[in-house]
């Protein structure tokens, strides 16, 4: 029986634990549901099971909507991880629970219920502790037990919460092998909860990635492992390491390192003048003598080589963290890699990723208008003009990052503040907009400064909620504006601002107020990106910059029929979502 997932969503309070969640399981497959602590996947699972119900959204089961059923009507066998076994009760009494409490219509015989549970127990190898109780039982037996018990019901659907998570590693691997069998031979349905990717690698059939309470990908585990299509499923799904450098005809510029991207069949789609992060697998790299096509640089700081395989770590100033590298024992013996050795990566393969929808965005505006424009990516303000800038857009970044922008952008303080005072049209996204300000308050009541450049100041305040999800603004100067925000931090300023929230959040999700409009600089939380979807905002940016380098320049008009059309269809979706309950 296949099971079917549209449009869900669930909050506990102000928290959105799931967002427009939208999925299908195939009938008779064993699918895992994988993601970090907190990401959703076990309140989804709930809400499958009937233990939880969504704020709006449907389920069903085959054919039949089972959305405002109880778990008793579903008809599903639920396996907890900590195994919720009755201790009064012997092994066998355990197993035949769930048929005893039958109504007495639908209650099999005695014994045809001691047939049924003899046959499990034999199912699960373990009838020879029928008369057992669970306090006398081991970890990996209590969850054979647990196990038996949910398919005692004949359940339509097997759903199991973190099954293996309170047992040890042998015991995880043996259960693994024998539960990836035991669904084969059942043929049912099945979906699972867990945070081990290994787990989810080996057992299922297919994978759901969760993170944040959406799903970033959905597919085989062999194409989650090998084929990720979102940085945080290439990130949480196996060991990588992570590059981070910008784009500058075809290589990929990583300090004074340039790795040609012709040879990654999945980077040559790399736009010039682009922000880009390359993640690379340990064994996706080679080490080298030789610097052609390197990567990065580096000395060896420890060899573990135990095994068939050897793991390398070599530390760089290219990357924050240590790189990993995994050789074959025969190539290590061969190049008699030493610690202390300085050498060189060069990558095999690398999986790239760059945020660039802002800019394509600008980009074709101006080229349906015959407008040349030209992006140049700065890593570094050394040497910068200003001057010679037409707009700005600064990006967000972590507390880290931010302290750094802030570090490169203070060296040209006075210009960025003249520029910005002279009208030169910007877009600076949550981090490049705090920065702005006079200082960010971090939850551990860490100051960080600020350009100080406009009057204003940024807090994340200790177990409040972070502000995530859809956002809407009403806007007198842009109409509608909708994106998507994440930030912990609240701004707080008297300036003029993008507009009033409708939902969502905006600043600090006390005024109902988004971003802030001064002179041409637009500062906002929304991400997205947000120039794809408001295409009066972009327009106001390229306006803007025309007429301070050419006077009331004579802007064209474009037909926005269809970006206003899908603006207007988000708009409205996120209107009618205010309500408890919508049918879409």
């Amino acid at each position: 029986m296949t099971i079917k997932i549209q449009q869900l969503n669930k909050h506990f309070g102000q928290f959105h634990a799931l967002k427009d969640i939208n999925l299908s399981f195939p009938e008779n497959q064993l699918t895992a549901l994988l993601g970090p602590s907190g990401c959703g996947k076990t309140t989804l699972l709930r809400i499958i099971a009937g233990l939880e119900f969504a704020d709006n959204g449907h389920i069903w089961f085959g054919e039949k909507e089972v959305t405002q059923l109880s778990a008793a009507e579903r008809g599903v066998g639920f396996v907890f991880q900590h195994y919720a076994l009755f201790q009064n009760m012997t092994v066998f009494d355990n197993v035949a629970f769930g048929l005893t409490v039958k109504p007495r219509r639908e209650r099999p015989s005695a014994e045809e219920i001691r047939e049924k549970v003899t046959a499990l127990l034999k199912l699960v190898k373990l009838e020879w502790l029928a008369d057992r109780y669970p306090n006398q039982l081991s970890g990996g037996q209590k969850q054979r037990i647990a196990l038996a018990r949910s398919l005692a019901v004949q359940p339509k659907v097997l759903l199991l919460d973190e099954p293996f998570g309170a047992l040890d590693a042998q015991v995880r691997k043996e259960l693994r092998r024998w539960l990836r069998e035991l669904q084969h031979e059942l043929n049912v349905t099945s979906i699972f909860v867990t945070h081990d990717q290994d787990e989810a690698l080996d057992m299922s059939d297919r994978i759901v990635v969760m993170n944040k309470g959406q799903v970033e990908q959905i597919d085989e585990p062999s194409q989650i492992y090998h084929a990720p299509q979102t940085p945080f499923v290439t990130q949480f799904v196996g060991d990588v390491n992570v590059f981070h450098g910008h784009i500058d005809q075809g290589n990929l510029v990583i300090g004074e390192f340039a790795h040609n991207l012709q040879t990654h069949s999945n980077a040559t789609h790399a736009v010039n003048n682009q922000s880009a992060t390359a993640y690379i697998r340990p064994y996706e790299l080679t080490l080298s003598r030789e610097s052609h096509n390197a990567l990065a640089s580096g000395t060896i700081r420890h060899i573990n080589a135990i095994g068939f395989i050897v793991r390398i770590e070599v530390e760089s100033s290219q990357t924050e963290q240590p790189i990993e590298v995994i050789l074959t024992k025969e190539n290590y013996l061969n190049a008699q890699y030493k610690i202390g050795e300085h050498v060189y990566l060069v990558p095999d393969k690398l999986n790239l990723y760059g945020d660039i929808g802002n800019v394509i965005a600008l980009k074709k505006r101006c080229e349906w208008r015959g407008i040349d424009l030209k992006v140049e990516n700065i890593t570094s303000t050394d040497g910068i003009k200003l001057s010679d800038c037409d707009m700005f857009f600064i990006g967000g970044g972590s507390d880290r990052e931010q302290c750094i922008a802030t570090e490169q952008f203070s060296k040209i303080k006075n210009e960025f503040k003249s520029a910005i005072e002279d009208g030169i049209p910007a877009l600076t996204i949550c981090g490049g907009y705090q920065f702005l300000g006079e200082y960010y308050k971090t939850v551990d009541g860490d100051k960080l400064p600020g350009l100080n450049i406009l009057d204003f100041y940024t807090e994340s305040i200790k177990d409040a909620p972070r502000l995530i999800g859809n956002i809407l603004v009403e806007s007198d100067r842009f109409g509608n504006i909708v994106g998507f925000e994440n930030h912990g931090g609240r701004t707080y300023h008297n300036y003029e601002t993008l507009g009033n929230v409708i939902v969502g959040y905006g600043n600090n999700d006390e005024d109902k107020k988004e971003g802030i409009l001064y002179n041409n600089l637009i500062g906002t939380y929304l991400h997205g990106p947000i120039l794809p979807k408001n295409p009066n905002v972009t327009d106001y940016l390229i306006k803007a910059a025309l007429d301070n380098k050419y006077g009331n320049y004579d802007f064209i008009e474009l037909n926005n029929e269809i970006e206003l059309d899908a603006n207007s269809h988000m708009v409205e979706l996120l209107k009618n979502k205010k309500g408890n309950y919508v049918k879409v």
